[in-house]
């Protein structure tokens, strides 16, 4: 089984219907206008099965979460695996996590360098939304980018739904709004604005986004029946970022939350 997880990723990561010219300056364009774009068949089958398999392998380890996120007051119910679980405890999550053609085609979509971020929590993580209300509340990441791989997704019709809403400084700012403090009422002006977009995704499906500019949120799981896996890799345009406690408050395994 190793030596199969090996050739998945030795072999590239990528479908074949990313390698095109044209195909990357369309998600190019589309991301620029919306920080956000769907990639339906990203990753290759069989990349897909071995981070499915190697999430499996890794479950009991999963952390579960149920509070209020300080600041920005909304809801985290959710499992995770952290990522110094992650990189500790498999091979496949750094060496995707790393793969040279992976970061060369996401730098060529947003238009600049993508670079590794060295917080280890939040460099790759696993999110576990698996009970009915489970949520992953709105939120702004530190790192700019992620990249969010959909290993299981529930019904559509069953919560687990992307919510993104572009440009949340700038919507908060054409309002006198606080980002972080007002963030409940920004959200209703969006909403009535028709701003904010909703994005479902089937199994193994990903998306990217500029998640320190996109206000975003996964909406809560409506029955126990289905369950949402996902992984995220994070990235940043700049070697340093300014870490809030975010990351540490929803991986890391001592960090108590009152």
């Amino acid at each position: 089984m190793n030596n199969y997880k090996i050739k998945a990723i030795c072999d590239g990561v990528l479908s074949e219907e990313y390698f095109g010219e044209n195909k990357i300056l369309s998600l190019r364009k589309a991301f620029g206008a919306h920080g956000v774009v769907g990639l339906p068949n990203f990753f290759k089958s069989e990349v897909i099965q071995v981070l499915l398999s190697e999430t499996y392998r890794l479950f009991e380890i999963r952390s579960k979460k149920n509070f209020i996120m300080p600041r920005y007051n909304t809801m985290r119910k959710l499992s995770v695996i952290g990522g110094n679980s992650l990189l500790g405890g498999s091979f496949v999550f750094p060496a995707i996590y790393l793969d040279w053609g992976l970061k060369k085609f996401l730098s060529s979509v947003v238009g600049e360098t993508i670079r590794n971020i060295s917080h280890q929590e939040e460099m790759v993580v696993v999110n576990i939304l698996e009970s009915e209300s489970s949520t992953h509340g709105w939120h702004l990441d530190d790192p700019k980018f992620a990249l969010v791989v959909i290993l299981e997704a529930p019904c559509a019709s069953n919560g687990g739904n992307v919510e993104i809403i572009s440009r949340w400084r700038e919507h908060c700012a054409s309002y006198s709004l606080d980002p972080i403090e007002d963030l409940e009422r920004g959200v209703g002006y969006a909403r009535k604005a028709g701003k904010v977009i909703t994005m479902q995704h089937l199994s193994g499906s990903a998306y990217l986004l500029n998640a320190a500019d996109c206000l975003h949120r996964v909406t809560p799981i409506t029955t126990e029946a289905d369950r949402r896996i996902v992984v995220n890799f994070a990235y940043h345009n700049q070697e340093k970022i300014e870490y809030g406690e975010t990351a540490n408050f929803l991986y890391k395994k001592d960090m108590n939350v009152i």
